[in-house]
């Protein structure tokens, strides 16, 4: 679902290009949806969440979109000098934030990813990739995402120290992934040759997979410190811990979606909402920037 150039224009992608569009985003906590807005804006998505229940995202005001860390309902916003978009994609308890932003080059757009410690940002790139998405971070400040290979193929990373490591679950067609934890444990999903998709869970090179049953698509979207994981399958989302999944459905219209994009050691979930239709948002991102990379992870109807 996530895609390559910004979190925003990559989750619209995600949840399967000009099918589906993202829309605000919540935290839910409780059985309650909390809906997650900057004052002013006209679009605000979440895309991730620390333990302290900050939260990370973009909104758009007019013709710009800007990151935003929120703390407690007070919204700071997060923007790349020299750049005409920035997105906040993931926070850990530090606050130090990984995400993208766009520059334009003429009449060419290029995205870029950074790592912001305390407002200074330091750029993030996968040797020799053409474009780098990272998706979360941990205490360590180890950093996870997508990257396009100079083949136009679309891999997954782990950076520890300014080492890049490819991480790809033996056997898969595709494996992608999204969250990491204090332990090193990554979570992601992966493909293999029939289409199929299953969650998975990476513990120092050893893949758990994780499958909801009767689910032709499970997609494992976030981890925290006690080995909860948040995914969703079809329009609903869920928590799988111990072997076991418990479901959150999706309150809203049945052509809806609802996706976890983190989840913290409080059992926090930020979420992610897509709409039926594509939102002005998702069309002045679609715009904005070049698309690269279609589709990570696509919904199935």
């Amino acid at each position: 679902m996530k895609r390559l150039a910004t979190t925003a224009l990559f989750v619209a992608l995600l949840f399967g290009g000009a099918k589906t569009a993202r829309g605000d985003g919540f935290v839910y906590s409780g059985g309650v949806f909390t809906p997650i807005s900057v004052p002013g804006s006209s679009e605000t998505d979440v895309n991730g969440i620390n333990n302290s229940g900050q939260v990370v995202g973009v909104f758009a005001v007019g013709p710009s979109a800007y990151g935003f860390i929120d703390t407690n309902g007070a919204f700071t916003p997060i923007s790349v000098p020299g750049s005409y978009l920035t997105d906040a994609i993931g926070i850990n308890n530090n606050g130090q934030v990984v995400g993208t932003y766009g520059v334009t080059n003429g009449q060419s757009s290029m995205s870029y990813a950074f790592l912001d410690t305390g407002g200074v940002f330091t750029p993030i790139s996968v040797p020799g990739s053409l474009l780098t998405l990272p998706l979360g971070i941990n205490d360590s400040g180890q950093v996870v995402g997508l990257y396009q290979a100079s083949t136009g193929e679309l891999s997954s990373f782990l950076e520890t120290n300014g080492v890049f490591t490819t991480i790809s679950v033996p056997g898969s067609s595709n494996t992608y992934v999204y969250g990491i934890n204090n332990s090193g444990q990554i979570v992601g999903y992966y493909t293999d040759d029939t289409g199929a998709a299953y969650g998975f869970i990476d513990t120092d090179g050893v893949f758990t997979t994780i499958g909801v049953p009767g689910s032709y698509q499970t997609y494992a979207t976030g981890i925290n410190n006690s080995g909860q994981v948040v995914g969703f399958v079809g329009h609903d989302a869920f928590v799988y811990a111990d072997g076991v999944f418990t479901t959150i459905e999706n309150p809203f219209s049945e052509d809806s979606y609802i996706s976890p994009v983190g989840i913290n050691d409080s059992g926090q979930i930020a979420m992610a909402y897509s709409a039926p239709e594509p939102s002005g948002f998702a069309l002045l991102l679609f715009g904005m920037i070049p698309l690269g990379i279609v589709v990570y992870r696509k919904r199935e109807p």
